[in-house]
């Protein structure tokens, strides 16, 4: 038996997965917790967050701009989890 080794896309699908979990984990303990937690409309900013990863990706992708790529598609990750955490509230 070999041993499996992913590509660099599945480990870019798990981070991505694992800080939108991370972030509607995050905010639900803190409103559990009665903490102040960022309360915006859900699927606007779902699509916002779509968006912004589309763009960052096109931009390290297509345009050789690595750094600002996942600086905008971190920003869009984040979205898409605060978006997920307000959707299902």
């Amino acid at each position: 038996m070999s041993p499996i080794r992913p590509g660099r896309v599945a480990y870019w699908l798990l981070g991505w997965l694992l800080t939108v979990v991370a972030t509607y984990v995050w905010t639900g303990f803190a409103r559990s917790r009665g903490l102040v937690a960022p309360v915006v409309p859900g699927l606007p900013t779902l699509i916002v967050g779509v968006v912004l990863c589309g763009v960052g990706l096109t931009m390290a992708r297509r345009f050789g701009r690595q750094w600002a790529g996942l600086l905008v598609g971190g920003l869009g990750i984040l979205s898409v989890g605060v978006g997920v955490a307000n959707v299902v509230r």
